[in-house]
């Protein structure tokens, strides 16, 4: 072989070498790019990152707890299947999560894989034969800047937004040390005592004749007996004021019976129960919802949270939002989750009015694109653009993404639809 030849060969193998290093490289930079964030709430917390193909990057504690609970464990290169079985299997194993506390905080940044999530968390738990009631958070700027304030996830900060306007004697600095569950308890603490409060409240004063009338009632009823031939004490006792027990209705009941009996407890002292034959699948519930919905209402998306709330029918209940179709107004309906009746009349708020509509925001878009990434509009092959109302803020906004084809290439950003600012932007290579 000449020396020529040789050293075309050569020339060869190290372009091939070359060529091999560069992909390999990208595509190795590819796999370990965080396109997805998975946060879990329970105390402990936890981050779970995750490529393009939902593989685990990295997992990390963002508490005490959290770091403990990961402590002898390695996630990397797991499915995300694989992952939240491992992790659904150690919370149950250390009690983290029971039958009695057993509230699990969702978010999701990136990729939206939100139903999924859902989806897994709930069949793992309960093909461990666990019940979980699965809190999807959303994340507005203030919940930001309140979880690097104290310290928390931004979902817990989010969470702990919701309960303090809803009780406003509650502080971020006595709930932010607590796990999720026990910021339940002390909520449902607070809802017992006032219920044992008003039941405590003394009755408005009788009229005299209307007391009279009770008062010689009473001297009658209570009379002794005298004609006692055996000699013993007839002592008069008065009984506990508490309503009749009846018999648990079978666990899977779903004609309501369970919310009947579990009414006729005594108000202290007697068993406690969870609420048994709830409906813990969302889509039945919201089916469910659809029914009490105004004429205009649009089904398309939803929101909501179950087993959330202690009502007076002693059952589970939660919610669901729907928004009408012109996305002015947001109806909020609260059901029964064992029996899915209407708890209370739909609740209706009103939302503001876009003033940018889908050409402004097409504007404000290009701009964003040439400006951050010098990427042309018209390069785009258009993924989504879409009004919608933020979950959180109540704002209307623009969703877009695009995909640059040559490069697979997304690029996504959020127009807040009454100020035009950019609330998101962001881009991935998938």
């Amino acid at each position: 072989m000449s020396k020529t030849k040789k050293i075309i060969i050569c020339l060869i193998v190290g372009v091939v070498l070359l060529i091999g290093l560069v992909f390999g490289g990208f595509y190795f930079l590819k796999l370990n790019k965080v396109v997805t964030i998975l946060t879990m709430d329970i105390n402990p917390s936890i981050a779970i990152s995750l490529n393009y193909k939902n593989e685990v990057v990295k997992v990390e504690g963002l508490n005490e707890d959290g770091k403990k609970l990961l402590k002898e464990e390695n996630f990397k290169g797991d499915d995300l299947e694989d992952a939240i079985e491992d992790i659904t299997e150690i919370v149950i194993e250390k009690g983290y999560i029971t039958k009695e506390d057993n509230h699990i905080l969702i978010n999701v940044e990136g990729k939206d894989i939100k139903d999924k999530v859902v989806t897994l968390i709930n069949n793992e738990f309960k093909d461990k034969n666990t019940e979980c009631n699965v809190i999807m958070q959303e994340i507005n700027e203030e919940a930001k800047e309140n979880a690097e304030k104290y310290g928390i996830s931004e979902s817990k900060a989010s969470y702990i937004e919701n309960i303090i306007k809803e009780n406003s004697e509650l502080t971020y600095e006595e709930l932010k040390d607590k796990s999720i569950n026990e910021i339940n308890q002390i909520i449902n603490e607070k809802e017992e005592q006032e219920e044992s409060k008003k039941e405590k409240e003394p009755e408005k004063e009788q009229p005299k004749e209307e007391q009279n009338k009770e008062d010689n009632k009473q001297n009658t009823t209570t009379k002794p007996n005298t004609n006692n031939n055996s000699g013993s004490n007839n002592t008069s006792t008065s009984k506990p004021n508490t309503k009749p027990v009846s018999t648990p209705p079978a666990i899977d009941d779903r004609t309501g019976a369970w919310c009947t009996f579990l009414n006729s407890m005594p108000i202290e002292g007697g068993p406690e129960y969870e609420t048994p034959g709830k409906i813990d699948d969302f889509a039945t519930y919201a089916e469910a919802a659809k029914k009490y919905a105004p004429e205009d209402a649009s089904f398309s998306s939803y929101y909501g949270s179950m087993a959330e709330y202690k009502t007076a029918s002693y059952c589970s209940s939660g919610f669901i939002e729907f928004f009408n179709n012109e996305k002015t107004k947001e109806y909020r309906i609260y059901l029964d989750s064992v029996t899915l009746e209407l708890l209370e009349p739909v609740k209706v708020t009103e939302l503001e009015r876009a003033k940018i509509d889908e050409a402004g925001a097409k504007v404000i878009v290009t701009k964003w694109l040439m400006d951050t990434y010098s990427v042309d509009i018209n390069e785009c092959d258009w993924e989504h653009y879409y009004f919608t109302i933020d979950g959180s803020t109540k704002k209307p906004e623009w969703q877009y993404t695009c995909k640059i084809e040559e490069t697979t290439t997304y690029y996504a950003v959020v127009v807040n639809a009454i100020t035009g600012d950019l609330s998101v932007g962001r881009t991935w290579t998938n």
